[in-house]
């Protein structure tokens, strides 16, 4: 029988303290590759709580009105070089949507110029892995998010834009698209 991946895909995603070059500091160990999926959908983070998953409120989104978060998040690991599973491929949408590049584990890091962790997105879409497990420490079931697949829309001035325009017309991709294709390569 064949092994079936448990995925979910987060199309537009909100993503915030994120560390792709796994840098020590003091909430993240040394090579340990992550990033906190931001969800504003209460009724999905009440579904991701009984599945196990670990959400916790995004202290940016407290409503002081209220003293209710309206915001929750989760970290998803990036991770590679496991024995079980794919790498996660990670690719830069650029060019209205004409043209991907495909980011490899070494351009990860801080001193590399296409970090992750140095640029900036207008859309985010995401495939996470799901990794179930029991927590060592509790004995409890927990749910896990590992990177599968990243299509990061690079953010582009509206200079860079017009220029494009007038090379490549205005066949472009609309970033804002939920029916984007994608082609795997």
């Amino acid at each position: 029988m064949a092994r079936k991946l448990e995925k979910m895909i987060i199309r537009n995603a909100e993503i915030d303290y994120f560390n792709f070059a796994g840098e020590a500091s003091t909430f993240n160990a040394a090579g340990s590759r992550n990033f906190c999926l931001v969800l504003d959908d209460i009724e999905l983070v009440k579904k991701m709580e009984e599945d196990h998953w670990n959400m916790k409120p995004y202290k940016k989104s407290l409503n002081e009105e209220t003293g209710e978060y309206e915001k929750y998040y989760t970290q998803i690991s990036v991770e590679y070089g496991s024995k079980f599973y794919p790498d996660p491929i990670i690719k830069y949408v650029s060019d209205g949507g004409r043209k991907q590049t495909v980011i490899e584990e070494d351009m990860l890091n801080l001193d590399s110029e296409v970090s992750p962790d140095k640029l900036y997105f207008d859309r985010i879409d995401l495939t996470i892995r799901l990794n179930r497990s029991i927590n060592k420490t509790t004995g409890l079931p927990q749910t896990k998010g590992k990177l599968l697949y990243m299509y990061a829309w690079l953010e582009e001035d509206d200079l860079k834009r017009e220029y494009d325009d007038m090379m490549y017309g205005d066949e472009g991709i609309d970033p804002a698209d939920d029916d984007i294709p994608f082609d795997e390569e």
